[in-house]
């Protein structure tokens, strides 16, 4: 990074030293005095530390201000939550719920931001059609935004206050939609589609199904972070959704799963770290030689021998062939949906929250289709009644 210079700026009374930094001009006094030399030094000793402009007394910070020192804090924070191929999520998340407030108030001084200012922002969210949880959601990124700014003197402390006035929207109280239930994905559109996959994108999918896995750790699959010591195996990959929370995340795999990941532990024995599902591969297998763009290229032109689907490149795939196949669109995230369900039917809820790897079942219901929660809430209930009127147990008789 280059050093900023002393610059000099005429003035009638006598030549002025400056210096810019973070496109902000910083006066040192006059041109050719030790004076002013001395303070370019110590401001560029400054910025050497921090990278970053010293907060002078009287600076008026605007919110785009504000939101461009904040975005670089949240990049630095997820730096090491980047999932291999693609951003965390979280860094999206706060880009796009800062543009509501860049947009309309981006030269606005931060300190004249207000609750009536945040309540009419929130309004449009609502009025373009946004939905329930991503509105609050958005509400929250831009209040930590101001909260980060406070300590650091860009925001005063009572507009922080005052923007905790503006509450999150309720379920029932506000035009907000809520969200679409996300339901498992019918077993037979998932059958019609294989049939229209190529072999690694059939592996991906069944051993998906088989570890109730999410579609990043499908993707990201290497035998060097497989234990194959024991009759069921344990798949833990390196970077998982929960990894900053220092939480730990283990798949079993089971024989079935086992013979199909077979052949690609055999391939993978001299490089370890090679990921198993390779787009380079499957450009072999569906001789897509004419179409090169549709993966990565490293800066030969050559397809890289170490590279891993994306999420987005593995959900075109699957509406592909779903697509050739006649079938509905769906997700890869629709089978996790679907082996939940299986898992809570035929061994309870709580086998399908630890195959998941949630932390409680409030969260792994969720996944489970209502029609299947509704009828064991039912079941439970007619256990419930017999119980009462004296009659025998069916779960006892099974």
């Amino acid at each position: 990074m280059k050093i900023p210079k002393l610059c000099r700026e005429k003035s009638p009374s006598g030549d002025l030293a400056y210096v810019y930094i973070n496109r902000k001009k910083i006066r040192c006094g006059k041109w050719g005095t030790p004076e002013a030399v001395e303070k370019y030094n110590r401001t560029i000793a400054e910025w050497n530390t921090t990278k970053k402009l010293p907060v002078r007394k009287g600076t008026v910070f605007t919110i785009n201000d504000l939101v461009l020192e904040y975005q670089k804090q949240v990049d630095k924070d997820f730096q090491d939550r980047k999932w291999e191929g693609e951003d965390h999520g979280s860094e999206r998340d706060c880009d796009y719920a800062l543009r509501h407030i860049t947009a309309p108030c981006g030269t606005l001084p931060t300190n004249e931001f207000g609750s009536d200012t945040l309540t009419h922002i929130v309004d449009g969210m609502v009025d373009s059609g946004l939905g329930r949880k991503t509105i609050n959601k958005r509400l929250v990124w831009i209040k930590k935004a101001f909260e980060w700014g406070a300590p650091r003197k860009m925001v005063d402390e009572m507009v922080c206050a005052e923007l905790t006035l503006v509450k999150p929207l309720k379920e029932g109280k506000t035009r907000a939609p809520e969200y679409r239930i996300i339901l498992p994905v019918l077993v037979e559109y998932v059958e019609k589609t294989l049939e229209k996959c190529h072999p690694l994108l059939f592996d991906m999918i069944r051993v998906q199904i088989l570890g109730a896995m999410r579609p990043e750790d499908v993707r990201l699959i290497r035998l060097c972070d497989i234990n194959t010591d024991d009759d069921i195996w344990l798949y833990k990959p390196y970077t998982h959704k929960k990894r900053y929370q220092k939480k730990p995340r283990s798949i079993p795999i089971i024989p079935e799963c086992q013979s199909i990941l077979m052949p690609y532990v055999w391939e993978k024995q001299g490089h370890p770290e090679d990921y198993f599902f390779n787009p380079a591969d499957a450009m072999k297998q569906i001789s897509l030689l004419e179409n090169p763009r549709r993966f990565r290229r490293n800066n030969t032109g050559e397809h890289e021998r170490n590279v891993c689907y994306t999420t987005s490149n593995y959900d075109k795939e699957i509406a592909w062939a779903a697509k050739q196949a006649g079938v509905p669109h769906w997700t890869p995230n629709q089978l996790r949906h679907l082996k939940a369900t299986d898992l809570s039917e035929k061994y309870g809820i709580k086998v399908a929250q630890e195959m998941l790897g949630h932390d409680s079942e409030e969260t792994t219901k969720i996944y489970i289709d209502p029609k299947s929660l509704e009828k064991e809430y039912d079941n439970r209930q007619r256990e419930v009644g017999r119980l009462i009127a004296g009659l025998p147990s069916k779960k006892a008789a099974g």
